[in-house]
């Protein structure tokens, strides 16, 4: 009896041991055990993090989604998953009354908003989740995700074009869980364009002048499509003397305000007169406006003043004819530098003569010498222009930014003034 007690204890014993590490060893592996992507009801540990994220989102009233947003550029804007569809039904039923919206006109830079309304004409909720947006200029807001049969929810819409664009449009879309329409796509299209708008654009190039007279008109204009009564109340010119500007008020029944849709806005003529300088024509206006932001316009006038002087480089020289620049490259300030241009002067009676040199610095030096050459028009004539930078001096610059000029009247009844620019390194 003794042995048979203690057999029966030992098998007990066993048994009881094999137990415990049976469960023991299943708890461990449900511990440890590795995520599985193919198992249906596998969850990731970032996934159930999530899930009470989102729910305690909706629990905590900063998180609701029935409640309006103060901002849509604040927040998460990246994508979100699709809803879940019913298999079998019943269904939402999404009903956008406007799903597209046209802003009119607006400024680069400067904010619009819109508030499109979805409402679920379906008997089960509807779900709407953030997808795409065609740009990142558009952002927008879902200020209710889940709405109850015959209730709305509106989405908060907010753009800034980054620059002008006559056929603006960029597109949203929502995700939502009506299997007849998965996705809504929302629009919101206009012109985007300065407040002011100058036509050509600044500045106004005038082409060549001959210096012969007047110059013959050139118009641009000035409009707005978004202040309905622009006006420009004064005219500053640099050199009054050199440019007239005419300043005209549209009528209604000019093309621009007719059919450009423009509210309002200016017809303005630019007359250069013979004085202008031969080269290039380099002229500010400056025009005040009645319209706050707006209140000084500067508009710039170039162009090109050939007349009866033609300026012609020598071998080796480097000389822009629009800019009248000289470039004289790099040389020793000890050795200075010299450079020559030829002068072909027509419509003239008697010798070309000039008087009052300002030079910039002032030890640039210009010299001029008829060449004897006859012309068989006697009115042409011909010379040889030097330009000096003396040796002897210290080692300086003169670049774009502090470029060196030599200035001076002559007695051509058609070019009474010329200004040569000279760029160099002396080293």
């Amino acid at each position: 009896m003794r042995i048979t007690s203690i057999l029966v204890g030992l098998v007990c014993l066993i048994a009881a041991l094999s137990f415990t590490v049976w469960v023991g060893g299943d708890a461990t592996n449900v511990t440890k055990r590795p995520f599985d992507p193919d198992a249906s009801n596998s969850q990731r540990p970032e996934d159930v993090s999530a899930a009470k994220d989102e729910s305690k989102g909706r629990d905590d009233p900063a998180h609701d989604h029935g409640k309006p947003a103060a901002d849509a550029n604040s927040g998460d804007r990246s994508e979100e998953p699709n809803p879940e569809v019913s298999p079998t039904g019943p269904y939402p039923k999404v009903h956008v009354e406007n799903a597209s919206y046209n802003f009119g006109a607006m400024e680069p830079e400067t904010f619009g908003q819109r508030v499109f309304t979805i409402r679920n004409d379906g008997t089960v909720p509807l779900s709407l989740r953030r997808g795409t947006s065609t740009c990142q200029c558009t952002l927008f807001d879902i200020l209710k995700s889940e709405v109850p049969p015959g209730e709305t929810a509106d989405i908060l819409v907010k753009w800034r074009p980054k620059a002008s664009d006559r056929h603006f449009e960029q597109s949203l879309h929502v995700k939502t869980n009506d299997p007849k329409q998965r996705v809504v796509k929302l629009t919101v299209n206009g012109l985007v364009e300065p407040k002011i708008v100058l036509m050509p654009h600044n500045p106004w190039n005038v082409g060549t002048y001959t210096g012969k007279g007047d110059s013959n008109p050139f118009y641009g204009s000035i409009t707005s499509r978004m202040v309905a009564d622009f006006q420009i109340e004064s005219v500053e010119a640099e050199h009054p003397e050199l440019v007239t500007v005419n300043i005209t008020p549209l009528a209604e029944t000019d093309d621009l305000i007719a059919k450009e849709k423009y509210l309002s806005g200016v017809k303005v003529e630019i007359i250069l007169h013979p004085d202008v300088p031969v080269g290039t024509i380099n002229e500010a206006i400056k025009l005040r406006t009645n319209v706050p932001g707006f209140e000084t316009l500067a508009l710039g006038i170039t162009g090109q003043r050939t007349g009866p002087i033609r300026i012609y480089p020598t071998q080796g020289v480097r000389f822009d004819p629009d800019r009248m620049l000289i470039s004289m490259g790099q040389f020793p300030s000890q050795d200075g530098k010299k450079v020559e241009l030829r002068m072909l002067v027509s419509e003239m009676e008697g010798d070309f003569e000039i008087s009052d040199i300002e030079a910039e610095p002032s030890t640039m030096k210009m010299t001029i010498q008829k060449d004897t050459t006859s012309f068989a028009d006697p009115t042409r004539q011909r010379y040889l222009l030097t330009f000096e930078v003396p040796p002897g001096g210290s080692s300086h610059a003169r670049t774009l930014e502090n470029i060196a000029k030599i200035k001076f009247r002559t007695n051509h009844p058609q070019t009474k003034e010329m200004t040569f620019y000279f760029e160099y390194i002396a080293l």
